[in-house]
């Protein structure tokens, strides 16, 4: 653990009849004591979900296993939580929520989905029966209870609760705290377990990310998807105030040259094209943080323009090397380690390795333009032929003229 690392969440782990990791709760905590001081239950789940997703892990050692997470009933039945795989997540309903039509639909419809429901410390009560034909595991609490008390709860769920359903949920036995109690747990036919005498919480440790750099990382990952069209990021746009405000004065700046003032977003939007609407869409997302200083959106600006245009003389994709450049800051812009990020934009290996190891004829192409960028002037002049030379300072002086057109909008606009 780092000097400044924040806490992020703990996880507890959860293992199979063989003791195989199976999975792990994730759970909220506040500070280094390692249980949760919760005053605000919704508020205490969103921020949990947020370090989860949005944080940066120090150590990203974790194999791949089922997370199990709590939800409250309000954030079940709204659509924010949604950043979470469900392919990998278990939601777990604690059985303080009330169960009505409104929470049976929305479970349906979240099922059908592909996500998975954990019905967490039951007991019985008559009020989540109609709960148990939805449910993909159920949590039962042994803390402080007798082999025979246990034995008699699973009979009571496995013989009477459970014998009609078409698909028996997965049992697991949570608060093990002995030995003794696991093996009687494993002996009656629970599949997996959890509890302290198995394994504490374990405290995940990192980097959270402010707000405005949540947002802008999950708007610059959405702009990666090849598939992605015109109208969905006009979309974007519209629902975004200060992107319709800066689309519009970037379409009616120089650096656009367009004929005549436009007045509409989407009209705006049509003059750009594709291409640029996702190139200004991503400036802007990265550089909407105020705390941003101004030199360093400039220097990545004219990164990204000079190897767009260097990448033109050079016949690769120019697309791409405006993403390159622009995002080879992306960890000074955002504050958080440039491999993480950059695997959350879901970019190919190869865009990757070019930023971080300079591989590749774009990673090369970028490795020069850092070279002009700061003045190493030996190592262009030694290793690029006379032809090359031309290009790259040409793109270097068409994009510093750019860049000041540029700059005083994205002023404005911070």
């Amino acid at each position: 653990m780092s000097k400044n690392s924040d806490i992020l969440f703990a996880k507890q782990p959860i293992y199979d009849a063989s003791n195989n990791l199976y999975g792990y709760e994730i759970l909220y905590r506040s500070d280094e004591q390692n249980f949760a001081v919760i005053d605000d239950g919704m508020q205490a789940t969103i921020d949990l979900l947020i370090n989860y997703c949005c944080g940066v892990v120090e150590e990203q050692t974790s194999p791949y296993v089922k997370v199990f997470v709590n939800l409250t009933r309000d954030l079940l039945l709204s659509e924010c939580f949604l950043p979470l795989s469900p392919n990998r997540v278990v939601i777990e309903i604690v059985e303080s929520v009330i169960v009505d039509d409104d929470l049976l639909v929305r479970i349906s419809e979240l099922k059908s989905m592909g996500y998975v429901f954990a019905l967490d410390d039951y007991s019985m009560a008559p009020e989540f029966d109609t709960l148990l034909s939805l449910v993909d595991y159920i949590k039962i609490a042994v803390l402080n209870q007798s082999p025979l008390e246990i034995t008699e709860k699973y009979h009571q769920l496995t013989k009477n609760k459970l014998k009609h359903l078409s698909s028996i949920p997965i049992l697991l036995a949570e608060k093990v705290e002995t030995q003794m109690v696991l093996e009687h747990c494993q002996q009656l036919g629970f599949s997996l377990f959890q509890g302290y005498y198995l394994a504490h919480p374990q405290m995940v440790f990192g980097k959270k990310l402010d707000m405005n750099n949540q947002h802008a990382l999950r708007l610059v990952a959405k702009l990666q998807n090849d598939d992605i069209t015109v109208d969905e990021i006009g979309k974007m746009i519209k629902q975004d105030a200060q992107l319709s405000y800066f689309i519009l004065k970037i379409v009616n700046s120089p650096a656009c040259r367009i004929p005549r003032k436009v007045d509409s977003i989407q009209e705006g939007i049509v003059y750009l094209g594709l291409q640029e609407l996702k190139k200004w869409t991503m400036v802007l997302a990265m550089t909407q943080n105020s705390k941003t200083p101004v030199e360093l959106i400039r220097l990545l600006l004219e990164r990204a323009k000079i190897c767009e245009l260097y990448s033109e003389a050079k016949r690769l994709d120019s697309e791409q090397a405006f993403t390159l450049g622009l995002f080879s800051g992306l960890d000074l812009v955002l504050h958080a380690d440039k491999l993480w990020l950059l695997e959350q934009l879901g970019l190919p290996s190869e865009m990757i390795n070019a930023i971080v190891e300079n591989s590749g004829d774009l990673g090369k192409l970028l490795k020069r333009v850092i070279d002009i960028q700061r003045g190493e002037l030996l190592a262009i002049t030694t290793e690029l032929a006379f032809s090359e030379r031309v290009s790259l300072i040409a793109a270097t002086s068409s994009a510093t003229m750019w860049v000041n057109e540029v700059i005083p909008i994205i002023r404005k606009q911070n």
